[in-house]
């Protein structure tokens, strides 16, 4: 199997269906579940952007997965105020990252 047709499980679910997680190759990110998909950065597709540029939501590992909810990963309220003091308001949020190899 070539490199070019493996897909890498990211660290990252789906803002449109919430559940799937996001795949990417090359610079494609795609969602697992409902198909959704991005050309370049991840951050219109998971749930780290909603929020702005405050972060309220972000994609954490499930605190505790149970039969309703076994998910691996999910998009959590985080708080709204992710600024520090010597961080400027105009700043960018800081870039999606983490990732595993799915073959």
């Amino acid at each position: 199997m070539s490199a070019e047709m493996i897909w890498t499980l990211t660290e990252h679910v789906c803002r449109h269906c919430n559940i799937g997680r996001i795949l990417v190759r090359g610079a494609v990110h795609r969602c697992s579940v409902c198909g959704e998909s991005v050309t370049g950065g991840i951050d219109t597709l998971c749930g780290c952007g909603i929020g702005g540029r405050k972060r309220a939501f972000q994609c954490r590992p499930n605190p505790l997965p149970m039969p309703s909810n076994p998910a691996e990963f999910v998009i959590m309220f985080v708080g709204g105020d992710q600024q520090t003091a010597d961080s400027s308001a105009d700043a960018p949020a800081p870039r999606c990252t983490g990732t595993a190899t799915l073959f």
